[in-house]
C-alpha cells in the first residue's frame, strides 16, 4: 500500500480505526481531539476519512429514499383508492429494495471494520480512491 509506513499500526490505532466505522467517524474525532498531533498516522486517517464518507453517503441515501417515498405516496394518493393500491404495491417493492441496499451498506461497514482491526487497508472500489485523493 502506498500509505503503509515502516512500522505497522499499533493496537490502539487499529481499534480506533475499526470503531470509526461503527460511529461514522465520531470515535475517530474524539481520538483526534484527545491525541492532537499523535493522530496523524496515515492508517488511522485513511479509515477515519473512509468511515466519514460512508456515513455521509448513508445519510444522504436515507434522506433521499424517505423523501422519494413520501412524495410518491402523496402523488399516488391524489388518484383515489386505485392510486393508493398502486402506491402500496410500489412502496412494498421500494421497501424491499431499500432493505437490500441497507444490508449491503452494513456489510461494507463490517468489511472496513474487520480490515481495520487486522491492520490493513480496506479497499472499497470508489470510496478508497476518493479518500486517497483527499489525503494528499
Amino acid at each position: 500500500m502506498p500509505f503503509m509506513n515502516a512500522r505497522g499500526p499499533d493496537g490502539v490505532e487499529r481499534a480506533i480505526s475499526g470503531f470509526c466505522y461503527l460511529s461514522f467517524g465520531l470515535v475517530g474525532l474524539l481520538y483526534i481531539i484527545l491525541n492532537g498531533k499523535g493522530a496523524r498516522d496515515d492508517f488511522f486517517r485513511f479509515h477515519f476519512l473512509q468511515a466519514i464518507v460512508i456515513g455521509i453517503l448513508a445519510t444522504l441515501f436515507s434522506w433521499t429514499a424517505n423523501s422519494f417515498s413520501l412524495i410518491f405516496q402523496g402523488i399516488m394518493g391524489l388518484f383515489g383508492s386505485g392510486g393508493i393500491e398502486a402506491s402500496n404495491a410500489v412502496f412494498s417493492v421500494l421497501s424491499l429494495t431499500l432493505g437490500i441496499l441497507s444490508k449491503i451498506g452494513f456489510v461494507v461497514l463490517l468489511y472496513g471494520m474487520v480490515w481495520a482491526f487486522l491492520g490493513k487497508y480496506a479497499e472499497i472500489p470508489f470510496l478508497s480512491k476518493l479518500v486517497r485523493q483527499q489525503m494528499r
